[in-house]
């Protein structure tokens, strides 16, 4: 173990302490690399922390209480991953960062009575540690039985919505080029067409491999688990503040995207759109390019 995961541990015992004092607090439990097996923390790592409490608001809508756990240098409240929910995220001293989400004792049991979220049962198939457990509440969502999710290849139409959704955006940032909004351009390549790519490749991923391939999420680990070309390809996607070279890396994107779609048609037997696609490229060359 190294010092920063000696630092967390003790931050984490003193969080426990604090939970279990606090009459509010029902449960608290660790999930994200503090928890699970495979690709545990290291010492880069952040804690991913969830409450349950019967006055959940407190802890979003005040920092008081972080007195208690510990020193810390920042704070503030944003979205989760999901949309679903807040969280209240922590820099502690040593640098420390500590993800609070925290739910009402009521959204736990319509969890527990009406089914897991999607983002829920993700979670619990990765490995949670249970820190507080007043109720046992925790414990009856441990012990339910997550099915592991058959994953089901996209259809064709899937398929063409996301060559054709790319393509657009392809026209779209060369005409934010063209008008030298290189904000709006380098944003929409480097940001919405990147997750339009990251689907893509989870895609080939799984149809080169096999459709339950851990691809894990949100690009995580993608070193590890996407084609060695994706990764070179990738190299020389990514634009500097420049319209040169926001035009050089859109089009070694959209090569890269290209790549991956044809394949992809080929392992699925789908029809890549290549005569739309030649007149959508022709007429760009000749007015945008």
């Amino acid at each position: 173990m190294n010092a920063t995961n000696v630092k967390y541990e003790a931050l984490i015992e003193r969080i426990k302490d604090w939970a279990e004092s606090q009459q509010d607090i029902r449960a608290v439990l660790i999930q994200g690399s503090y928890a699970r097996q495979e690709k545990p923390a290291d010492e880069w790592s952040d804690l991913d922390l969830t409450i349950v409490s019967t006055t959940p608001d407190i802890y979003i809508s005040t920092t008081e209480w972080l007195q208690y756990v510990g020193k810390y240098w920042l704070t503030f409240v944003e979205k989760t991953s999901d949309g679903n929910e807040m969280e209240r995220r922590v820099l502690f001293e040593d640098g420390l960062d500590v993800d609070f989400v925290v739910y009402s004792n009521t959204t736990i049991q319509q969890m527990i009575v009406h089914g897991l979220p999607e983002h829920a049962k993700y979670t619990l198939s990765r490995g949670i540690r249970i820190l507080v457990d007043k109720d046992g509440i925790i414990n009856q969502i441990a012990g339910i039985k997550i099915e592991k999710e058959e994953v089901e290849p996209p259809s064709q139409q899937e398929y063409l919505e996301l060559v054709n959704d790319f393509l657009y955006h392809y026209i779209w940032t060369l005409k934010k080029l063209k008008r030298k909004e290189l904000w709006t351009a380098k944003g929409c390549l480097d940001n919405y067409m990147k997750w339009k790519l990251l689907k893509l490749i989870e895609w080939h991923s799984r149809a080169t491999k096999s459709w339950n391939y851990d691809t894990w999420h949100a690009g995580r680990f993608l070193e590890e688990w996407a084609d060695p070309k994706i990764i070179q390809g990738l190299r020389g996607s990514f634009s500097h503040y420049d319209h040169d070279d926001i035009l050089r890396a859109l089009k070694e994107t959209y090569k890269l995207f290209r790549w991956l779609a044809i394949e992809v048609a080929e392992r699925q037997s789908f029809g890549f759109p290549f005569a739309n696609e030649e007149m959508v490229l022709k007429w760009a060359e000749e007015n945008l390019c």
